[in-house]
């Protein structure tokens, strides 16, 4: 059978044993990660913490659906409409791209039904960075902190995309020193 991006609801700070035991079975999983800057009077420093706190990404059959079910520390899978959601491919390599590349993100429930971009896709505009998730219906933001002007990212066009970039950035800064 073909396998596919599936979201599962785990307990709370148990994601890195359930990807441990997903591990040791050979299926294939991904926990989404966010590098926050925190900063107190004792320490300052980059922690990491779960993006989506609870949910893991795994990518299963049908077949090993129930088999993930049944580890103690996984609730239930993410249903809609009486299916388990499944999430592409390419809204996976997305969301991998815009974690890799961005700190300090928020994340906004938007619902399933509003579909502000048809893919998911990486906006960049002035300082801030934006991907939406259609399958999951979040909005994920991340304020950027170096000059970046509009950006329109999808992992199947990089190259073009990264050119793009460079034109739009020498552009704009020719722009401003008028």
């Amino acid at each position: 059978m073909e396998k596919h991006w599936h979201l599962f609801h785990v307990k709370e700070n148990k994601e890195d044993r359930v990807g441990s035991w997903l591990t040791s079975k050979k299926i294939e999983y991904f926990s989404a990660s966010n590098r926050v800057f925190e900063k107190s009077v004792l320490r300052s420093g980059w922690t990491e913490s779960p993006l989506l706190p609870g949910q893991i990404f795994v990518k299963s059959d049908k077949n090993e659906l129930a088999g993930i079910v049944s580890n103690r520390y996984v609730i239930n899978a993410v249903y809609w409409k009486n299916r388990p959601v499944i999430i592409s491919e390419c809204t996976m390599n997305t969301l991998k791209n815009f974690l890799k590349r961005y700190q300090e993100i928020k994340v906004q429930k938007m619902g399933i039904g509003v579909e502000p971009f048809k893919a998911a896709s990486i906006i960049v505009m002035e300082r801030e960075a934006k991907i939406f998730l259609p399958e999951l219906g979040y909005l994920l933001t991340s304020v950027l902190e170096k000059d970046t002007y509009w950006m329109n990212y999808n992992p199947e066009t990089a190259t073009i995309a990264q050119e793009t970039r460079f034109i739009v950035n020498k552009s704009a800064r020719y722009m401003n020193e008028k």
